[in-house]
This record gives C-alpha cells, sequence and structure tokens, in this order.
C-alpha cells in the first residue's frame, strides 16, 4: 500500500540521515532490531506516488534517556538486554499496521499510519508510560528507565519526508532539553509533561 510505504521511507530516511551518530554496528553484536533489514528502498517509487494522495502518518521518535550509563554499568549483554526488551514493550503497544523500526544504539522509530497529531501524541505518552512505570527485568537485576519522545505528521502533499523526519527530531531535542522523560510536538508542547 502507498501509505505503508510512506512509512517505510520514512524509517530508512530517517535510518540514513542519523546513521553516522550510530554506536556498534551488527559485526560488534548489536541486536537487530524489528525493521533492520526491510524491503524499504525498493518502495520508493511507491511512496512517491502515494505523497499525491493526502494521506496521513505519523512519526514517533524514541530514545531511551541515559542508555549509556547501563552500558557502562552493567555491560554490553545488560544493555543489548534491555534494548530487546524495550522493542517488545513498543510493539505490543502499537497498533495493527504500525511500523516499528531500531535506528541504532538506544533510538528507535514508530511510524503511526493513519494516525493525525493528537492521537499520535497519546499513543507517545502511552508509550512513555510504559517504560517509565515499569522496571525491566535484566540479569542485573530491576533496571528503571525512561525514555524522551519527539512527534510530528505528514499531512500530505505540501509535507516532504525529509520535513517530517527534521520536525520529529528537533522535538526530540527538544524533549531532551525539557528534563527528558517526556513527550515533544507542536501541539500539547505545554500539556505533555514530565511524568514524577
Amino acid at each position: 500500500r502507498a501509505l505503508h510505504a510512506h512509512g517505510q521511507v520514512a524509517a530508512e530516511e530517517l535510518r540514513r540521515v542519523r546513521a553516522p551518530d550510530r554506536g556498534r554496528s551488527a559485526a560488534e553484536g548489536e541486536p537487530r532490531g524489528p525493521g533492520r533489514d526491510g524491503d524499504i528502498c525498493r518502495r520508493r517509487q511507491e511512496a512517491a506516488r502515494g505523497r499525491r494522495t493526502g494521506t496521513v502518518f505519523s512519526v514517533i521518535l524514541i530514545d531511551l534517556d541515559h542508555f549509556k550509563v547501563v552500558n557502562d554499568s552493567h555491560g554490553h549483554l545488560v544493555g543489548d538486554e534491555v534494548l530487546r526488551a524495550f522493542a517488545e514493550r513498543l510493539r505490543v503497544l502499537l497498533r495493527p499496521g504500525d511500523l516499528l523500526c531500531r535506528l541504532g544504539g538506544e533510538e528507535f522509530v514508530v511510524v503511526a499510519e493513519q494516525a493525525a497529531l493528537h492521537e499520535s501524541v497519546r499513543v507517545a505518552e502511552r508509550l512513555r508510560l510504559s517504560v517509565s512505570s515499569n522496571p525491566f527485568q535484566t540479569e542485573a537485576g530491576q533496571l528503571s528507565l525512561t525514555c524522551s519522545i519527539g512527534v510530528a505528521t505528514f499531512d500530505g502533499p505540501e509535507s516532504t519526508v525529509d520535513q517530517i523526519l527534521s520536525e520529529a527530531d528537533r522535538y526530540l531535542y527538544l524533549a531532551k532539553k525539557s528534563g527528558r522523560n517526556c513527550v515533544r510536538s507542536s501541539v500539547d508542547t505545554e500539556t505533555v509533561t514530565k511524568s514524577h
């Protein structure tokens, strides 16, 4: 479907743009996340045609806060255990048809199909609460973590993939600057607050 292809291209474009910032490679033992090896690139032409249909999807960019501390304190094996559990926790909360991809390191992207911005912010808040309210069970014991999330929406032909990805990335940065453990977007910036 053209709409699904939009989501795949968005995930691939964000992975491409942010690739220079990645940490360990798959050859060094990085766990392979969902959507890491897809046929994304082959769908670019289909996605370009879909831009003319006025379809809507949102990009939810998620980053585990202070994840480096986990690796430094407990080792990469425990870090990888957390990442796998984190990905599974996200997947369980998503709707059928939503696309989850690991970008590398502790960053993940969700492409929420047929989801306007307000709905996607609510989804992002559920994801955030799932992380902050439920410690991860690991070989090193329970680890309490939080995540920061940026949300942006592709709302038709006037938008481009690059624009929506840059916007999501900008709001993720704002979430980090706002103290982490929060969701930021072009709406609800004042009302979606940090959980205590």
